[in-house]
């Protein structure tokens, strides 16, 4: 074989990578782990131009620059000293770089496994099929697909040029699809057909209901009405009525309201006498037992889904939503207009309305915010709803948000901003649909502007004590004076509005902006889009740095997809400029993501899910965190 001097093999040229065939005298190692044989071809020497009067990123820079120039003006002191101040020290208050693990020795590439969630095989994706995936969950650089993040562990699954371009820029192979398997709490289990569960005695009931409706949780979680749920309840324990539907879905109801409540209420005696788990399975039987679409069995599936949210319970999840939602429009909730009482008074059938109308919009709130989420479809689509906001909600919005035990009709609030899910919707339907991967780069820009400017306009629009900060900093100041309800409206909002900036700027990956390994080439217009992405995950990690101690006991699985999500956006930020000034304090902020996961609370039935999914995570950080250390060291 003819000795080549510094010459790459065809397919490392190709990758941008360096090859090794000319030091070991034969396969390199690249074609050697991919079963490739070494092939040179005689290749003209090419001249790179970049074109500096790109008119697709200058329609999009005038808007991008001022945001991020709105963004330096508020702080203008970025120093490096100042973003030290953002990460935590160490229990001994040693600074955390104090504490950085040694690199570990060059590893090989990895092996090519099923995710047994999403069913993706690393390495498995080809190119010419990338045009047919759709986009949402999707990880993009410089235009090409570099894989996609798993919708319920939060682990990304890599290309095979993903895992080139880290090892190019770390010298060192990723080793994500190694790490502890996530194994499902055994609870998930509770699906199969096991009865025996009886409802518990009238007194527990009752005390459960009445903390539940004098609480701001039924205007929060509005999964049932006041007036007509005690009649639910009858219906339930009268042990004389013959066997029926009715009375089936009635205690499937009744069952699915003491599985959400010994949740919320954990603390109070009476929940001593509830087995939240059993109640749900015996909720489920019993659903499954009959076929009617009826207020009671869509409030059931509500319930269902909140109680699988707070517990962890991720597998069912998708399945509950998606019966409610259709439940919904079976009965005609996406339609109907919400009655308003007359005289302070409705009749049964209005207020049988009235809360249909309101289960169409908590469906709808998290139909848009787990699509967001997952990279699933939405169920709604907003042509087919009637999207007329409920009489009051404007009032409601961020008033006075207390429970008012004189007034049976008082309009709920749901659990975060209505506006702010149309929105999502928009982003969803603008940049994260099917026929949306296929936009050309100037229609893309065009969008994120618009949807850019979209997004600014509702943040200006909320009062001072909610609205969001354009980026986040450790010293901040959390308002005391808010109640627990608005408390989590605050931080609902705060994580939404930087998850939502960061879908929207993140689609700038999907530009082809160059060759990938030549990121320094990267247009200013695109590259601010790319810095607004990054600087809105950096500011859910500081956030929610500062924030876990508010948070109630059952916010860590409802909660724990957004450090998730901003970790791996700032770990490619870092792969991308590792010699940026800001690169060695994102990954401390990578690393005391790790306190972070652990000190968000977690309900005591989401305790086994938890347990395995902070054990799958602090693997992940802690491969991240490698990688990042990896990349700036080589970088120097």
């Amino acid at each position: 074989m003819p000795e080549y001097k510094r010459r790459s093999c065809d397919a490392c040229h190709k990758r941008k990578i360096r090859c090794d065939a000319a030091d070991v005298g034969g396969t390199c190692n690249w074609c050697q782990h991919h079963d490739l044989q070494c092939v040179f071809s005689n290749r003209k020497k090419k001249t790179t131009k970049v074109n500096k009067s790109n008119s697709l990123a200058n329609m999009s820079r005038e808007s991008l620059v001022r945001r991020i120039e709105m963004l330096e003006a508020k702080l203008p002191e970025d120093s490096p000293e100042r973003l030290t101040s953002m990460v935590s020290t160490s229990p001994e208050g040693a600074p955390a770089s104090a504490y950085v693990t040694p690199i570990s020795p060059p590893r090989g590439p990895p092996e090519a496994n099923w995710c047994s969630t999403c069913r993706f095989r690393s390495g498995s994706v080809n190119p010419q099929q990338q045009s047919k995936m759709a986009p949402l969950g999707l990880v993009f650089h410089m235009g090409r697909n570099f894989g996609l993040i798993c919708p319920r562990t939060g682990l990304t699954h890599l290309t095979a040029e993903f895992e080139d371009w880290i090892h190019m820029k770390t010298g060192e192979w990723p080793r994500f699809e190694v790490l502890p398997e996530f194994q499902p709490s055994r609870n998930e289990n509770y699906l199969g057909s096991h009865s025996g569960t009886t409802l518990p005695s009238r007194w527990v009931m009752k005390a459960l209901f009445d903390l539940y409706t004098s609480s701001e949780l039924i205007l929060v979680f509005p999964v049932i009405d006041l007036v007509l749920f005690p009649d639910t309840i009858e219906l339930a324990y009268d042990a004389s009525v013959p066997a029926s539907t009715d009375h089936t879905i009635a205690k499937a109801c009744v069952f699915a309201f003491l599985a959400i409540s010994r949740c919320y209420f954990a603390s109070k005696k009476e929940s001593a006498y509830v087995d939240d788990m059993a109640c749900a399975r015996e909720a489920h039987r019993l659903l499954l037992s009959v076929r009617e679409f009826s207020l009671n069995s869509l409030q059931a599936t509500c319930m269902l889904f909140l109680h699988g949210t707070l517990s962890g319970l991720e597998n069912i999840l998708q399945a509950y939503h998606g019966i409610a939602c259709r439940s919904v429009m079976a009965l005609g909730g996406h339609l109907i207009e919400m009655p308003v009482p007359k005289d302070g008074r409705l009749t049964r059938h209005e207020r049988e309305d009235r809360q249909l109308r309101i289960l169409f919009w908590f469906c709808y709130y998290f139909d848009k915010n787990m699509a967001l989420r997952t990279g699933f479809p939405p169920v709604f689509d907003d042509d087919f709803c009637d999207l007329t906001l409920p009489v009051g909600y404007d009032e409601v919005r961020f008033g006075n948000r207390t429970r008012d035990p004189s007034d049976d009709c008082q309009t709920p609030f749901l659990p975060g901003d209505l506006y702010l899910c149309f929105l999502k919707s928009k982003v969803l339907k603008s940049l994260y649909t099917y026929r949306s991967i296929n936009k050309k780069d100037a229609e893309i820009l065009r969008t994120i502007r618009e949807l850019d400017e979209d997004v600014e306009i509702w943040r200006q629009s909320i009062p001072p004590e909610y609205s969001p900060a354009l980026s986040v900093r450790k010293d901040m100041k959390f308002a005391d004076h808010l109640g627990e309800s608005a408390t989590m409206l605050h931080i609902e909002l705060h994580l939404e509005y930087h998850h939502l900036l960061h879908s929207i700027h993140t689609a700038s990956n999907r530009i082809s902006a160059g060759v990938v390994g030549a990121e320094e080439n990267i247009d200013s217009g695109i590259q601010s889009s790319l810095d607004m992405s990054v600087e809105a995950s950096r500011s859910t990690l500081i956030y929610l740095n500062g924030a876990t101690h508010r948070l109630v006991g059952s916010a860590f699985c409802v909660f724990i997809f957004y450090p998730l999500s901003a970790m791996m956006t700032l770990f490619m930020s870092i792969l991308r400029n590792p010699r940026h000034e800001n690169a060695r304090h994102d990954v401390e902020i990578l690393r005391t993501s790790s306190n972070l996961v652990h000190s968000m609370p977690r309900h005591q039935d989401a305790q086994p899910f938890a347990a395995a999914y902070l054990k799958q995570t602090d693997a992940i950080i802690a491969e991240l965190v490698q990688l990042a250390q990896a990349a700036i060291a080589k970088a120097h």
